[in-house]
């Protein structure tokens, strides 16, 4: 737990302090710089393939160069995170050569593998990080965008309707995608806050009151925030996911429980096998948009890799789109051009089923080495990942794990 000093620059110090603090207070930001020209599959543009440059990304670019003495350092004295950056450098530059799209590709695999280096930093060099600070940015983070969200729900359309502040989506009836059927409220545009689409609002405040719970700062106030929120939200697989996240650390018989690894991956299995049997009659669910979508994207991902095995070893980045177009053009109610809703099998297809097995034997490690309310963190942020992919294709949710990590270890005094 020591603090970084960048020899004899002070001004160098200054800097990388305010890029701690722009991270730590501007993380859920959502103006992107869009490079063109957009790709495409088939004359639709795919907001996924677009590379999406964002303000928290610029500032990790930046906060990279000026700790690059720290990484290197820390790469020498860590065999663990020198096998994990190298492993994913290779799978990276794989995964490039055959991809079509490899300037998207090379950017995010990029951001991903500064995310792990400097993971490592902020955990040798815990004393920089100011946990009071990122716990009031949380807190303001969860009660601004709920009022922006309570707005947009009431008054069905958006406040701002651009990017101008920090970032609110265009949002109105005209975009159809928008509207859809919660478990409560039907026709219906949900709340989407400074998101890309109302699920995502639903895994940050997921992440916000799960953060607030393992540094002790949640109260009955935040969690009837998170219940109302996620309820107008509408998606039953996050409300799901806070009811886990409930009983694992509130519940007074069952707040003990000792979750361990391998009952996390035993859960996990019993959710895929589930929606894999479902998704065999996916038909029997086309009065259910989303689901019918989903449960048809999840078949079809299985159906392609057990046709074409050799995508088992990855397709190149996002060619998931291309190899799965003809089968989404039978069905006109599908054409959703989505990755499928399991990250698990998103990742496959990005790195291969090798960079999966090698993730999970990584996650055994962690949960054997941190605190059990972060076990039990990282299993919800698990179970809430086989039903959408969006831990790893959005960044503000991306950069919101990347923080809360140390934050929590912070928390509970335990970086070693």
């Amino acid at each position: 737990m020591d603090t970084l000093k960048l020899g004899k620059n002070k001004y160098a110090e200054k800097i990388r302090s305010l890029i701690l603090l722009g991270l730590t207070c501007l993380f859920p930001l959502n103006q992107q710089l869009h490079l063109k020209p957009f790709p495409s599959v088939d004359g639709f543009i795919i907001d996924y393939l677009i590379v999406k440059i964002s303000l928290p990304e610029l500032l990790l670019v930046l906060l990279t160069v000026l700790q690059i003495g720290a990484i290197r350092e820390f790469l020498r004295n860590s065999i663990l995170t020198r096998y994990t950056s190298t492993g994913f450098l290779i799978l990276s530059v794989l995964t490039t050569i055959f991809s079509n799209y490899k300037l998207l590709s090379i950017y995010e695999n990029l951001i991903i593998l500064l995310l792990i280096l400097n993971l490592g930093v902020f955990l040798k060099y815990s004393k920089d990080l100011k946990l009071d600070l990122f716990v009031k940015s949380v807190k303001f983070w969860l009660i601004l965008l709920s009022i922006l969200g309570f707005f947009q729900f009431f008054l069905q359309k958006s406040v701002l309707n651009n990017y101008a502040l920090f970032g609110e989506f265009p949002y109105s009836e005209d975009y159809y995608h928008v509207k859809q059927k919660g478990f409560l409220f039907e026709d219906l545009i949900p709340p989407y806050a400074i998101f890309s689409h109302s699920n995502i609002f639903g895994g940050f405040v997921l992440l916000a009151i799960m953060f607030l719970g393992i540094s002790k700062k949640d109260s009955f106030y935040f969690h009837t925030l998170t219940v109302v929120l996620l309820l107008i939200i509408g998606s039953l697989n996050i409300f799901l996911c806070y009811l886990l996240w409930v009983v694992l650390t509130k519940l007074p018989k069952l707040k003990n429980l000792y979750v361990s690894f391998s009952k996390t991956v035993f859960l996990l299995f019993i959710i895929y096998f589930l929606q894999l049997f479902l998704s065999l009659n996916y038909f029997s669910y086309s009065g259910n948009f989303s689901l019918y979508r989903r449960l048809y994207m999840f078949d079809l991902s299985i159906n392609l890799l057990v046709e074409n095995p050799k995508y088992l070893f990855f397709s190149g980045y996002y060619n998931y789109f291309g190899i799965a177009k003809e089968s989404l053009y039978i069905y006109e109610i599908v054409r959703f051009f989505q990755p499928p809703h399991n990250l698990f099998n998103l990742l496959i297809w990005q790195y291969g089923i090798v960079f999966l097995i090698s993730f999970l034997v990584l996650l055994n490690k962690a949960f054997q080495k941190i605190p059990q309310d972060l076990v039990k963190f990282l299993s919800v942020i698990l179970v809430a990942s086989m039903f959408d992919h969006f831990f790893l294709t959005n960044h503000q949710l991306k950069f919101f794990v990347f923080l809360i990590i140390p934050y929590s270890l912070i928390a509970k005094n335990s970086i070693k």
